[in-house]
Parts: C-alpha cells; sequence; structure tokens
C-alpha cells in the first residue's frame, strides 16, 4: 500500500480553491493543472497526480465510485475546546489491466 499524506494550516479560501480544483479535475470534461493536482492532457485522462514535495501519486478515478462524508465532534475532558473533524472520502476497486499483468513477478 502507498500512502502520500499532506497536512498543513489553510485558510478556508485555499481550501475551497485546493477542493473545487480536485473536483474540477475529477470532471472528466476538464484539463486542467496546478503545482498541487496535475490532471492529464487528454480529454478521456481521467488521472489525477497529487505531488507533496519529491514525491506524487497518481490515481485514475472510474466514472462511478463509493463517496462518503463523516462529521466527527470530540469534546475533551480536560480543557473546554472541542475537535470537529470533517472528511471526504472517495473509494473504488482497481481491475487489473492487461498492463498490470506483464508486470507481474514470476519465479522460473
Amino acid at each position: 500500500m502507498t500512502t502520500l499524506e499532506s497536512e498543513r494550516q489553510m485558510t478556508r479560501d485555499e481550501i475551497a480553491e485546493y477542493l473545487h480544483e480536485f473536483a474540477t479535475q475529477l470532471d472528466s470534461d476538464s484539463t486542467t493543472s496546478a503545482p498541487t493536482l496535475s490532471g492529464g492532457s487528454d480529454e478521456d485522462d481521467t488521472r489525477i497526480t497529487f505531488m507533496v514535495g519529491n514525491e506524487s501519486q497518481t490515481i485514475d478515478p472510474p466514472e462511478s465510485m463509493a463517496f462518503e462524508v463523516e462529521v466527527e465532534s470530540d469534546s475533551s475532558l480536560v480543557g473546554t475546546g472541542t475537535e470537529t473533524e470533517v472528511e471526504f472520502e472517495l473509494s473504488w476497486t482497481n481491475e487489473p489491466s492487461d498492463e498490470d499483468e506483464r508486470d507481474e513477478m514470476e519465479i522460473r
């Protein structure tokens, strides 16, 4: 399993811009690119690349997938603050392609 993770403080406007950029690239008719997400130049290419420093992770989301929104609030016994967390999750199963089968490790 490969994990690419980044966490930083951002303004509401910056977060909205990032999510809007992702949504635009997720739309199959879009062909935009930016420093944090880069879409392909082919109109049928739905791959999206996430970049964090020198590392990258490319996804190829299918036309239909599971979408989950989770809102969680946790009140601490110590102190008076309540932590609120909102998660957006897309998930799908990748079907092996002919190319994946050619890259399979074999012992002969």
